[in-house]
């Protein structure tokens, strides 16, 4: 997936989760942060992209569980805004890891209809519990 697609992704779930829990700033940024982190860590690197590493979702999960267990909410916001770009790109036809697994899907990261289609399902999901709460 493109950048703007993780970050208006990010946008509409964290949306979604302040409708059940109020969110602070701090953790709305480091979620956003995380969202695209993967990405800028691998360029910044110059590692492979979508490499073992950093898109997988082991690796926030790892970040996330920290942050429960040390600092809340620095590691928690931005595990779990890494988890979600993990996840979108397991949607893509590269894929990525999911524990050692990799994942694949339909979509394809460049095509900006497809951009666009995970963008409406987030937004779609976001309507439908709004509507339902």
């Amino acid at each position: 997936m493109k950048w703007y697609c993780h970050l208006l992704c990010a946008i509409l779930l964290l949306a979604l989760i302040s409708t059940a829990v109020p969110l602070t700033i701090g953790f709305l940024m480091l979620f956003l942060i995380g969202a695209i982190a993967p990405d800028v860590i691998e360029r910044s690197l110059n590692m492979r992209h979508r490499g073992r590493c950093f898109h997988e979702v082991g690796t926030g999960v790892v970040l996330a569980s920290l942050g429960f267990a040390v600092m809340p909410i620095c590691l928690e916001a931005f595990g779990l805004g890494c988890i979600h770009h993990v996840l979108l790109d397991c949607t893509t036809r590269r894929g990525a890891y999911i524990f050692g697994k990799h994942v694949k899907g339909n979509l394809k990261a460049n095509r900006v209809f497809d951009n666009v289609l995970a963008i409406i399902l987030h937004a779609l999901l976001l309507a439908l519990f709004t509507l339902a709460s």
